[in-house]
């Protein structure tokens, strides 16, 4: 068995780092931090992203850019691709993130541990991303999530 070695860096450092190994065409694992992708990628989940496919990536897919503006990675799902750029927006954000230029775009989620545990296949048609309708219905779902977990512990 390998031995696995934990590393800290600097959010600069793990975009430059993920974009030097996706680009030899080798997967890159990392643990996840934050709550914008909720409940698809959780707070310190092992994220798996590979590199993106020859057409590009899809509508739907959640895919790893890096951030101009503080230089840093960020993994969201594409809502929409136009004239080679791309709106990508976190599942639990209430914001996208804007148009983002398609070179951008690093590699593609093709992989969610948690707990040791695979938990989510973002290249099989999530229930997420399927239709426009359910796009739509996303960014209420972590509220409506939330609220209906509250509300069972409550009756418990």
């Amino acid at each position: 068995m390998n031995p696995v070695t934990e590393i800290s860096l600097s959010a600069k450092a793990m975009a430059d780092l993920l974009e030097a190994v996706v680009e030899r065409g080798v997967p890159f694992r990392f643990t996840a931090t934050g709550s914008s992708m909720n409940p698809s990628i959780r707070n310190n989940d092992v994220v798996t992203i590979s590199p993106t496919e020859e057409r590009g990536p899809r509508a739907g897919q959640v895919v790893a850019f890096r951030e101009t503006e503080r230089e840093r990675l960020v993994v969201h799902r594409l809502m929409k691709k136009r004239n080679g750029k791309a709106l990508i927006k976190g599942d639990n954000s209430p914001d996208a993130d804007g148009w983002v230029g398609i070179e951008r775009i690093l590699g593609l989620v093709t992989a969610v541990e948690r707990k040791g545990r695979r938990c989510f296949w973002p290249w099989s048609g999530s229930w997420a991303v399927t239709s426009p309708l359910r796009r739509k219905i996303l960014p209420a779902w972590h509220l409506t999530y939330r609220t209906l977990r509250k509300l069972y512990r409550a009756l418990r």
